[in-house]
């Protein structure tokens, strides 16, 4: 417990800087209402597009940091040549990533948001959803993160992910038609949504226990590709509305 406590302390450290333009930009958007309202005016409006690409590159490059730390795809890294487990630095690496990119930015947020909207706060569900969506994009960038050696490779994987699962999305709802119901769209879409959420935090967890584990980087690539046509599949045929 203490060494995990020690490696979290040590990731912390190590992304502090980035991690302080993190949350520096991720309180500009909240000050600037950047929850998707508008004011007219132009300076609010730069300064909001500002931050929020600042936000979203900051996160990735954060989530990327945490990861190459560990030379996961190199062949000598001190990790597996110390008394470290694999699962012990993948249980501190989950750790750090949850509390710094989905527990702060949520607790943040739903502050702030109670303070614009008095006692109004979301259901359990809606809150649940959230975390979801956040657990899911933060451990989709880790996936990628630990089959890459870099920044640059990282960037470069995860837009080719991203890019092949619009192209085999079109491919699907091309040959692949289905009939949509006429009624309960927004049922469908909020189901749809849910689903992919929770099949590419699946994947992305197989890829990093793969990774840290077993450092199998076939098996940790074949589910990123399955992450990818399974989520354009999705996307694309989805048609049953659970929620």
């Amino acid at each position: 417990m203490n060494l995990t406590l020690h490696i979290i302390k040590k990731d912390l450290r190590r992304v502090g800087p980035a991690a302080v333009c993190w949350a520096v930009a991720g309180l500009t958007l909240l000050v600037l209402g950047g929850l998707g309202s508008t004011t007219g005016n132009y300076f609010a409006d730069v300064a909001r597009i500002v931050a929020s690409a600042s936000f979203a590159i900051l996160s990735l490059s954060l989530v990327a940091e945490m990861v190459h730390e560990d030379g996961l795809e190199e062949t000598t890294v001190f990790w597996r040549t110390r008394p470290i487990a694999g699962g012990r630095l993948l249980v501190s690496k989950l750790a750090t990533l949850l509390l710094l990119l989905v527990v702060v930015p949520m607790v943040v947020s739903q502050v702030a948001q109670l303070f614009h909207e008095g006692a109004k706060s979301p259901s359990a569900g809606e809150l649940g959803h959230r975390v979801l969506s956040i657990a899911a994009m933060v451990f989709s960038c880790a996936a990628v993160a630990a089959c890459t050696k870099t920044l640059g490779r990282y960037l470069f994987a995860g837009g080719l992910c991203i890019a092949a699962t619009v192209a085999l999305a079109y491919w699907f709802d091309q040959w692949f038609v289905a009939e949509a119901p006429k009624i309960r769209m927004q049922q469908i879409a909020e189901s749809r949504m849910l689903v992919v959420e929770a099949f590419c935090l699946a994947c992305a967890t197989g890829v990093l226990l793969s990774q840290y584990l077993w450092r199998n980087r076939t098996l940790s690539v074949a589910l990123l590709g399955l992450a990818v046509i399974g989520t354009a599949g999705i996307v694309s045929l989805w048609r049953w509305p659970f929620l």
